[in-house]
C-alpha cells in the first residue's frame, strides 16, 4: 500500500528521474534530460516552499510526483495554484493512486484558498489531458508556436 507525504531531501534523486520523463514526454528531442539540471531545479524550489511538493510512496519506493506552485494573479489577485509537474509510474497509472495524489492537490489548494488549478499539459500528452478532463479540469487556453531557422 503506497501513502502520500511531502518530498523529502532524500527523494530529489527519483522526482529528478521523473522530472526527466516529463521532459521527454512533453518536449521530446527538445527535453532537458540532465538529471543534475532537474536535481538543482529540484532543490532551488524545496528551499523557497515545500509545501506543495508531494510523493506518493510505495515500500520506499517513489511512485508518483505532484509539484505544486502558489500564484498571484496580476490583474485580479486571485491566488491559485499551478501543476507544474504531475507524474505517476507506469504501474499505477491506472490506479486509485493517480486520482488520490491528485485529489490531495486540490485539498492543497484549497487550503491556501486558491480560486482555481492550472495544469499545462503537453498537446501530445494523451494520458495527461484524460487525466486533467476526468477530474473537472477544462481546457482554457492552446498555445501556437512557429519555429523560426
Amino acid at each position: 500500500m503506497y501513502n502520500i507525504r511531502l518530498l523529502q531531501e532524500e527523494d530529489f534523486l527519483s522526482v529528478a528521474e521523473m522530472e526527466r520523463e516529463i521532459a521527454i514526454i512533453s518536449y521530446q528531442e527538445e527535453a532537458i534530460t540532465d538529471i543534475d539540471t532537474h536535481i538543482r531545479r529540484i532543490e532551488k524550489a524545496y528551499k523557497k516552499d515545500k509545501s506543495g511538493m508531494l510523493v506518493a510512496v510505495e515500500e520506499n519506493k517513489i511512485i508518483g510526483w505532484l509539484w505544486m506552485d502558489r500564484k498571484t494573479n496580476f490583474l485580479t489577485e486571485d491566488i491559485y495554484i499551478n501543476f507544474r509537474s504531475f507524474y505517476i509510474d507506469d504501474q499505477y497509472r491506472e490506479t486509485e493512486c493517480s486520482s488520490e495524489l491528485l485529489s490531495k492537490g486540490i485539498d492543497y489548494a484549497k487550503s491556501i484558498n486558491a480560486k482555481y488549478i492550472v495544469g499545462k499539459v503537453n498537446i501530445n500528452n494523451i494520458a495527461m489531458r484524460s487525466v486533467y478532463k476526468a477530474n473537472g479540469f477544462e481546457s482554457k487556453h492552446i498555445t501556437m508556436e512557429l519555429t523560426l531557422e
